[in-house]
């Protein structure tokens, strides 16, 4: 129960991420509906299978393996659960795929005339920078589980020590999307934090290209923290500190975008020697 309820929300929340962007971005550049239609609807309703197939985990046996799902516990319990589980997941995840792929097509070719990527209303700089991640990132996780379900059904032993294979591979496949897909959630948050922010304060984004630009950068810089979750793992002792530096520069991209965007738009907020002075903090506790 602990196990499937972490992984529906994270399938509810992807859900809401992808409604939200499917009904703003459209409204925001001009434009009466997104690029594939049918694709978009597809994507919706591959959701249900993959809904369906996690609930019915409760049902067969259950997922004690925790909502990551890590081998060997899920690779080697005979549990019909786990498999229903790892089919729930792709389907979810192709849904995820498909409809990044609506979003960056509907973004870069259906803009009102006019409307150069530059005017664009910061949201739909977020979504953009959202479905880039989902579009690249979405794949890795639907490999690793589509290599745990393989291992169960066929026998390929790609997690198992004892026949030559690594379990760590698993973890390093499975986070290099998960935390990218932090990423997914959050700069939708921060992209709605920041249309709705300058109309109530009443005064316009402050810095809206370093803005814009910073949510693609945080995008980007997703993909080279991962092992930041995998310093107890048993990996490499070296990696720490290129993975530590990495994850504080991501750091420092969140908080300079929040800073910047926000300061001069009526909203109480830290001073830069203030802002300087907690980031230096959060690097030292990081060391």
């Amino acid at each position: 129960m602990i196990s499937l309820h972490g992984i529906v929300n994270i399938g509810g929340i992807l859900l809401g991420v992808g409604a939200m962007s499917n009904f703003l971005v459209p409204l925001l550049i001009g434009t009466n509906d997104m690029a594939f239609p049918r694709l978009n609807a597809f994507a919706y309703w591959i959701n249900i299978p993959g809904i369906v197939l996690l609930l019915s985990t409760l049902l067969m046996g259950g997922i004690d393996a925790g909502w990551t799902g890590y081998p060997p516990l899920s690779s080697n319990l005979v549990k019909i659960g786990f498999s229903m589980f790892f089919l729930g997941v792709y389907f979810i995840g192709m849904s995820s795929i498909l409809g990044a792929i609506n979003v960056i097509a509907t973004t870069l070719r259906m803009r009102a005339p006019g409307m150069s990527l530059f005017r664009m209303p910061i949201f739909v700089w977020s979504a953009l920078a959202t479905a880039f991640i989902a579009l690249t990132a979405t794949q890795l996780i639907g490999l690793s589980f589509q290599m745990v379900l393989f291992q169960r059904i066929f026998g390929m032993d790609f997690f198992n020590p004892q026949q030559g294979g690594n379990v760590i591979l698993f973890q390093h496949l499975f986070w290099f999307y998960s935390h990218p897909a932090v990423y997914v959630f959050v700069l939708t948050g921060l992209g709605v934090i920041s249309e709705l922010l300058p109309v109530f304060a009443r005064k316009p984004l402050f810095g809206y290209k370093w803005v814009a630009m910073s949510s693609m950068a945080i995008a980007l810089v997703g993909f080279f923290v991962w092992a930041h979750h995998m310093f107890t793992s048993g990996m490499a002792s070296y990696l720490r500190v290129p993975f530590t530096y990495s994850t504080l520069w991501s750091l420092f991209l969140r908080e300079s975008s929040s800073s910047v965007g926000l300061r001069p738009s009526g909203v109480a907020s830290f001073h830069s020697k203030h802002l300087c002075c907690s980031y230096w903090v959060q690097f030292l506790s990081f060391c």
